[in-house]
């Protein structure tokens, strides 16, 4: 269990160790990552994992792509 602050306030969330691997086939093992709730995703990746590679958005013709290696 992991203290959560939020914009809603604080409270108890559970923690797991996953294994997280990006479509490219890059992988982290062993991430701890906390159980939480928010619109749009699966799940929100964190400057934990984002600062390990190369991380580039663009936009082109209203088109927005990201690629991380």
């Amino acid at each position: 269990m992991a203290q959560v602050h939020g914009v809603h306030g604080s409270t108890q969330s559970e923690t797991y160790l996953v294994n997280i691997a990006l479509p490219n086939n890059v992988t982290f093992i062993g991430v701890r990552v906390t159980k939480g709730s928010f619109a749009g995703g699966d799940i929100l990746i964190g400057m934990d994992i984002i600062s390990r590679g190369d991380f580039a958005v663009t936009n082109f013709n209203g088109v927005t792509k990201f690629s991380f290696r």
